[in-house]
């Protein structure tokens, strides 16, 4: 097996976890607490005119980071379900019959 054949496998198994929690109550709200984290950096950003050129800065990367993570978790978690749910030919030459 090659090492792409492996990784395809990985994201496969991965993908058919992942599509049973995304219809889960949990993932809406596992969204919701995450998205409030962003918000909530977003708030303090919005609300730091009192702080300096520096502090700010901070602020802006640590609400950038934490968009940028959430973000990625979505689409990562979308994208191993897609994958499940279009299996690559090796999964269907490595299931048992």
């Amino acid at each position: 097996m090659t090492p792409e054949d492996k990784e395809a496998l990985d994201a496969y198994r991965k993908g058919e976890h992942l599509s049973g929690m995304v219809d889960s109550p949990s993932w809406g709200v596992i969204l919701e607490i995450l998205q409030d984290e962003v918000k909530r950096a977003e708030n303090k950003l919005l609300s730091a005119s009192t702080l300096n050129e520096g502090e700010i800065l901070a602020l802006f990367h640590r609400a950038r980071a934490q968009r940028d993570l959430v973000d990625a978790l979505k689409n990562t978690v979308n994208t191993l379900i897609e994958f499940a749910n279009n299996p690559p030919a090796i999964v269907h030459s490595t299931r048992p019959y």
